[in-house]
């Protein structure tokens, strides 16, 4: 069974936009704007990862090696906002909810790829 080289490209696009989207939201210094409210910050940590891993998986990356270079990034850019970002601190539950992302964009992608791939074998293609 081959991957249909549209969706892949799709998803190949998505990733790199979705990854754009994570390096500019954890490393841009924070803009002087109101805070949104209470969690949203933990809300836009899950969805910017699972974004990210859902998207390298269903491009076809292998799950496993994304989850451990994910679940990588979560802690250094939490260690790289407190330190070197200006205007930016470190926060032990960003990385929870960088973890959290992670693993539900991952399994949701996983899910649907295996489902994906079962009802393309029983077509016959």
């Amino acid at each position: 069974m081959t991957a249909d080289p549209r969706a892949v490209r799709f998803w190949r696009c998505a990733l790199v936009l979705s990854i754009l989207a994570q390096l500019l939201a954890l490393y841009w210094p924070r803009p002087r704007v109101p805070a949104g409210p209470p969690g949203s910050d933990l809300v836009v940590h899950v969805l910017l990862f699972a974004a990210v891993a859902g998207s390298a998986v269903m491009a076809g990356l292998a799950v496993l090696p994304v989850m451990v270079l994910l679940a990588g990034h979560a802690v250094l850019s939490e260690v790289a906002q407190h330190w070197v970002v200006p205007a930016r601190s470190g926060d032990p539950l960003d990385t929870l909810a960088d973890l959290v992302g992670t693993a539900a964009g991952a399994g949701v992608a996983w899910s649907c790829r295996s489902r994906c791939g079962r009802r393309q074998g029983t077509r016959g293609g």
